[in-house]
């Protein structure tokens, strides 16, 4: 996933005449930025990994934290949180296993 943003910053920095650390800003008067095709599709699937990995995360993150504060009964509470560490358990397995696969 990191791998393109050296060729980020490099793109920026040239786009925004940046030298020693500074912008020199009298040079971007005017001007418009173009990101080349290739980063700006690079940065779209980095988009769209984290969105997708959050969307996997979202019942499992909001919902048993709120049945915890929500349940008054301690063996209730113990049954959600063992069902999220079981989820989160095989998501890690899961992803893993994905890995593998493709390394």
């Amino acid at each position: 996933m990191t791998h393109f943003i050296p060729h980020l910053l490099t793109f920026f920095a040239r786009a925004l005449f940046i030298f020693e650390g500074t912008i020199d800003v009298q040079k971007l008067a005017g001007k418009e930025l173009t990101v080349p095709a290739k980063l700006q599709a690079e940065v779209r699937a980095m988009t769209a990994r984290v969105r997708e990995d959050m969307a996997e995360k979202m019942p499992t993150t909001t919902l048993p934290y709120q049945q915890l504060l929500q349940t008054a009964e301690r063996g209730e509470r113990v049954r959600i949180l063992r069902r999220v560490v079981l989820e989160e358990k095989r998501r890690l397995v899961a992803k893993k296993s994905l890995r593998s696969l493709f390394s």
